[in-house]
């Protein structure tokens, strides 16, 4: 599975250009909605997470989807995210549930710079796991990077 990212992103500073998105090494699409009871605990998990695993530097870019009814739930949901997002009004925003296959909340989808899923349902990995640190999982993640970079650097020898 692929998916197609938006050229222009949200971020608390305004419109910003996907390579902002796409600097790091790990990039996730987090599927979520303020309507959403375990959402908005599951938003909170995340940021904590978020900050803790980007604390000395930005190894973990997320961008959030809504599926929020309004733009003023999905403000206020957005308000306590530090990271990207797909404007409201953008298009494309509703196509990412159905490309990702989307069918609860949340969802978080690890990818790479291609848009190829690397891990689905990532959020379970945070969710299931209390005794892990979030450098623990962190480090799980990075994995499935470096082994895609491995292979690929073998392929162009």
């Amino acid at each position: 599975m692929e998916v197609k990212l938006p050229s222009q992103l949200v971020s608390k500073e305004g419109t910003v250009d996907l390579s902002a998105f796409t600097s790091t090494k790990v990039l996730a699409i987090y599927f979520s909605a303020q309507w959403c009871g375990v959402c908005r605990t599951f938003t909170q998990e995340l940021v904590k997470f978020y900050n803790e695993v980007n604390k000395t530097e930005t190894q973990l870019q997320i961008l959030f989807i809504s599926s929020d009814d309004t733009s003023a739930d999905f403000e206020e949901h957005y308000k306590l995210m530090p990271w990207f997002a797909v404007a409201y009004d953008d298009e494309s925003r509703e196509d990412f549930g159905y490309a990702c296959k989307v069918v609860s909340l949340p969802h978080l989808i690890l990818i790479d710079k291609d848009g190829k899923v690397k891990r689905d349902k990532a959020h379970n990995d945070i969710r299931n796991n209390p005794t892990k640190t979030p450098a623990e999982i962190f480090e799980t993640w990075k994995a499935l990077y470096e082994v895609a970079e491995v292979g690929k650097k073998a392929n162009e020898k």
